[in-house]
């Protein structure tokens, strides 16, 4: 079939044509494959042109150990005018290349190297397309073909640099290679990460599709000059050549883009962050150094995540939704010993015949419940855990001293009816919250998940995009309980599975053959349609109501949302209620402070508190409250601080004002000459204005003392006509400085002697009364003494 689909439809010369079979291997104890060149003989080709080569060149394996075989192949001369080119088959001429490969896998290689026989065998075969494109197309090389140029085309005309030409080596330009070589990377690179991002598969999920992007942005960048947008203008191109065929690739071409320009931006963060740590890292560990950071920049927090963790381990187990079963019990295990009995009191794990109770599983958590023996025994189930495939049951013997459970005993298991309920209904909420991400967002993917009986946590990929609009996802997921949406199971097989169209899978979740849980929800909201092996309820008005408490960043570009359903939410949302009623309370304090209460300062200090303490409480996650209620209160709170805090400021302002003009008027009652005075309001001040102060008496000598947190500051102010040698701001000053042991100075460019402050200066709270009348009172006598017209 091969043969005569090359030399008969695509018209390949059979002289041009090359054959190569297994020529045996004497360690292996194989023979010649000589039943496949009589085979070619009988085809027609001549014996110049069927070659023999050994196991590296015709011997198929997949793997060091696994399926294997003897294989044929046809090699093509691009050269059709020689006569016979057998010498150069294999050798790796460029201009004698392999078309297609037949494998018998007859096979299974072992540990031990051994090959047995397989029962049944087959055939595994391929042909190279884009190596078939460029003989057909008479060119030299797959990316001189169609295939290749309209994205080699669309490189140039973006970048603006030299066009391609087709240069392999160094030695074959003047220019030299490294640009045609980077021409070749971003095609190829171009037209597998779209279609790889179009069959859904996600770059943090699968590193090799990072790496093949992060390669694709250092050539934009060091060989093309291009930072960003080339990738994604190269997806329009790859779309435009593909999307006859592979439809997927036009109709996602917005989320392709979408994690595209992400895992740019995550790139260039990584790519300048990660270096020094990687230096520091190859100083402990030399043997690093070959690594190529530019290359794989998030190599960093890998590998300190990798000398820090373990992986974790997993399991597979679906129980069933009987709540009372009776088992047989198959064995007991006590401090990891196998016994036949054990006695009340012990911490044991038991194996039974059959169980009803789930396993953790798929994110879910396992149940709870009661095995109730025959004598009357008791055991509390406090945890079941799947261990290479043994369920085990592990809890406390109940009973008295003389009690005991055996091997072979039967026993009735009840599940913990409430909390199974409502692990049920936080799983199927967590689908209809995938659903509705899918909805809302451009493109997004779980990255994990973990349902309890009390809540569920659901952590998925922004991919640069904004968070979602989590009032808009609690509306549909409210929308479809409603709606009472029947939740229902197929069991399907992994081709069915791929067959059904728009299913949500787990990106890297390794699906079985067969016996795949498919639970499906459809309604005019949104359909959901994911494997899953977890319990789920069978209506979604089970879910009775559903309320989002919490939604935060746990890494770059992802979120964590956690929410509750059933009584758990009907309880979150009355708390909501309660809490909103609460800021309306505080409201209303707030502005009847400000508009009939102002003056009073421990009051403020009172309702600032006030306000902290519930500001604390909405920030406990712990303290599940409906998270746009939280948000929302966050705000409004943000809000009243800032009114209280402006409406002081005014009301400190103007007893500043007032104050100041009541000493104006006595200065002007009892015509005296200059003023010393304390600022009483500034005890009640953050921050003290003094020059503001001082402003309002500009044409009168003046010097004013401020006590703020038992920080002490003083300004002193005489007008120019008022200076003499004996009398003047810096000279006035003086006098109290010493008294504080401060220092001080005038302000930036002006006159000491007409404007001079003293620095702030901490004094004890024991201190400052005394201090305080010792530096009005010598302030007072100087200028008494010193103060002339």
């Amino acid at each position: 079939m091969a043969w005569n689909l090359l030399t008969g439809p695509f018209g390949l010369k059979p002289t041009s044509l090359y054959i190569t079979y297994f020529g045996g291997d004497k360690n292996l104890g194989l023979k010649p494959d000589a039943e496949t060149r009589e085979i070619w003989r009988e085809i027609g080709v001549q014996d110049s042109h069927i070659i023999p080569f050994g196991i590296r060149d015709n011997f198929w394996e997949m793997a060091s150990t696994g399926p294997c075989g003897a294989s044929t192949e046809i090699h093509y001369d691009l050269f059709s005018d020689r006569s016979n080119a057998g010498d150069r088959v294999n050798k790796g001429f460029p201009d004698l290349i392999e078309l297609w490969n037949i494998v018998f896998i007859e096979f299974h290689r072992m540990d031990t190297d051994q090959l047995i026989k397989l029962p049944i065998r087959h055939i595994d075969t391929g042909m190279g397309f884009e190596r078939l494109v460029a003989v057909l197309q008479g060119k030299l090389s797959n990316y001189d073909t169609d295939l290749f140029q309209p994205i080699i085309s669309a490189i140039k005309n973006k970048t603006g640099v030299p066009p391609y030409g087709g240069r392999f080596t160094e030695a074959s330009s003047s220019i030299g290679a490294e640009l045609d070589w980077g021409y070749r990377i971003l095609a190829d690179h171009a037209r597998m990460f779209t279609v790889a991002l179009a069959d859904g598969m996600f770059p943090d999920q699968n590193h090799r599709l990072r790496r093949v992007l992060r390669k694709a942005m250092l050539v934009s960048k060091d060989i093309f000059g291009c930072d960003c947008e080339l990738l994604t203008e190269l997806t329009y191109h790859v779309a435009e050549s593909l999307s006859d065929i592979f439809p997927e690739v036009g109709n996602r071409l917005k989320q392709i883009q979408c994690i595209i320009a992400h895992e740019e931006e995550l790139y260039h963060f990584l790519h300048h962050d990660a270096l020094s740590k990687w230096l520091k890292i190859v100083e402990r560990r030399p043997k690093l150094e070959s690594l190529d950071m530019a290359d794989i920049p998030g190599l960093v927090a890998g590998y300190q995540q990798l000398e820090n963790i373990l992986p974790p381990l997993s399991n597979d187990y679906a129980s069933g939704t009987s709540l009372v079963l009776m088992s047989r019990v198959r064995a007991i295990i006590v401090n990891g010993t196998l016994t036949q009995n054990v006695v009340a009191g012990t911490n044991c794990a038991l194996i039974l015949e059959s169980t009803n109770l789930y396993s953790e599983a798929g994110g879910q958590m396992g149940d709870t419940g009661h095995l109730i023996f025959s004598s009357g025994v008791k055991m509390s189930i406090e945890c079941v855990e799947n261990f290479r495939g043994y369920i085990l049951h592990k809890g406390t013997i109940n009973g008295n001293a003389d009690d005991s459970v055996s091997v072979d005993e039967i026993a009735t298991i009840e599940i913990d009816a409430v909390n199974r309920l409502n692990r049920m209904r936080n799983h199927t909420a967590t689908h209809l919250v995938n659903a509705s991400l899918h909805s809302l967002l451009t493109v997004t993917c779980q990255k994990s998940s973990k349902v309890t009986h009390t809540d569920l946590v659901f952590d998925f990929s922004l991919y640069g995009q904004s968070p979602p609009d989590i009032m808009k996802l609690e509306n549909m997921v409210q929308q479809v309980i409603k709606n009472s949406a029947p939740v229902k199971i197929h069991n399907l097989t992994s081709t069915q599975l791929l067959q059904t169209k728009n299913v949500t899978l787990v990106p890297g979740e390794v699906y079985p053959e067969d016996n795949i849980k498919l639970v499906e929800v459809i309604s005019n909201i949104l359909t959901s349609r994911e494997p899953c092996c977890g319990t789920h309820v069978y209506n979604t008005s089970d879910l009775v109501k559903f309320s989002v408490v919490n939604l935060h960043s746990i890494a770059a570009g992802i979120r964590s949302l956690q929410a509750v359903t059933g009584s758990a939410a009907d309880q979150t949302i009355n708390k909501g209620v309660v809490t909103n009623k609460r800021l309306e309370e505080l409201s209303l304090i707030v502005r009847k402070h400000l508009a009939e209460d102002i003056e009073n300062k421990e009051k403020a200090k009172y309702i600032n508190k006030h306000i902290s303490n519930f500001e604390q409480d909405l920030k406990n996650r712990e303290n599940l409250l409906p998270y746009i209620v939280r948000v929302c209160c966050l705000e409004d709170l943000t809000c009243l601080k800032k009114e209280l805090k402006e409406g002081m400021r005014g009301s400190l302002r103007d007893s500043l004002k007032t104050e100041m003009l009541e000493v104006m008027d006595s200065f002007s009652k009892n015509k005296e000459e200059f003023i010393v005075h304390f600022l009483s309001c500034s005890s009640h001040m953050a921050t003290v204005p003094l020059q503001k102060a001082t402003n309002i008496c500009s044409n009168v000598p003046v010097l004013l003392i401020a006590i703020s947190e038992g920080l002490v500051k003083a300004r002193c102010c005489v007008p120019k006509h008022n200076v003499s040698e004996h009398f003047n701001a810096e000279s006035w000053m003086q006098t109290i400085l010493p008294i504080f042991q401060a220092t001080g100075g005038p302000p930036r460019g002006q006159n000491p002697h007409i404007t001079y402050n003293m620095k702030g200066k901490k004094i004890p709270d024991n201190e400052i009364q005394e201090l305080l009348n010792k530096s009005l009172k010598s302030a007072t006598d100087f200028a008494v003494t010193h103060f002339k017209h």
